[in-house]
């Protein structure tokens, strides 16, 4: 099983690793200090695990988990009691207290092998309704009903709104991923489209506020098969 760590405190991130290393059943792929480089760990990687703190300078780990659309399982590790209510409330799997043992940790993996597949669990989520993307040296909440599109730019996307533009370090695959469960559509290997803010279909093109996309051949059929048609 794939995981790994989200936590600015340096001496429980080795502390973390070193138990890690113990288990024998976790493959840690990266420890991370800063939000900015978890998150493109986890653009760049199967993380089926995420070791996430809670307090931390740039985000807070519930607004992380917003983040990733609870992509992998979460276990919360803090140093303080009293998120732990909050916590719960979320989709976390587990609430590690710090420091805690190796026998704590395996109980908390236990309780992950328990709940199935990460396929399994995303498919019994219910739907995120925002994401946060990166917006010069702050993260920017986005409620997927204000995307119109979503333009590829190599390693890059454009995310269009109708109030402005963000441009995210993330590939147009991995995009497609996270927003698989939700109202978006790709229709061709540039553009990802927001199904509820198509005008019309015309032929092989779609209108979203009077801009029109090509609807590649091999994407047709999947976007037809996604709209409502009387």
């Amino acid at each position: 099983m794939n995981c790994l760590i989200l936590d600015d405190d340096q001496v429980s991130r080795l502390a973390l690793e070193k138990l890690i290393e113990k288990t024998g059943t976790l493959e840690l792929v990266a420890s991370c200090e800063h939000v900015t480089d978890a998150l493109q760990v986890l653009s760049n990687n199967e993380i089926d695990l995420l070791f996430l703190d809670i307090e931390m300078p740039e985000m807070t780990g519930f607004e992380f988990l917003e983040a990733i659309n609870d992509d992998p399982y979460i276990i919360f590790v803090s140093s303080r009691q009293d998120y732990a209510l909050k916590a719960y409330e979320t989709t976390a799997t587990d609430y590690l207290l710090k420091p805690f043992s190796l026998d704590r940790l395996l109980k908390a993996i236990n309780k992950v092998s328990a709940s199935g597949s990460r396929k399994s669990k995303k498919a019994n989520e219910s739907s995120s309704k925002s994401i946060f993307v990166k917006a010069d040296s702050a993260f920017v909440k986005l409620e997927l009903d204000t995307i119109n599109w979503i333009e590829s730019l190599g390693d890059y996307v454009t995310i269009h709104t109708n109030e402005k533009r963000y441009v995210v370090n993330i590939t147009m695959k991995k995009v497609e991923e996270k927003l698989a469960s939700q109202n978006f559509c790709r229709i061709h290997r540039s553009y990802i489209v927001n199904l509820n803010q198509i005008d019309k279909i015309e032929e092989n093109i779609v209108v979203i506020k009077n801009k029109t996309f090509p609807i590649s051949r091999s994407n047709k059929k999947d976007l037809y098969e996604r709209i409502n048609l009387l």
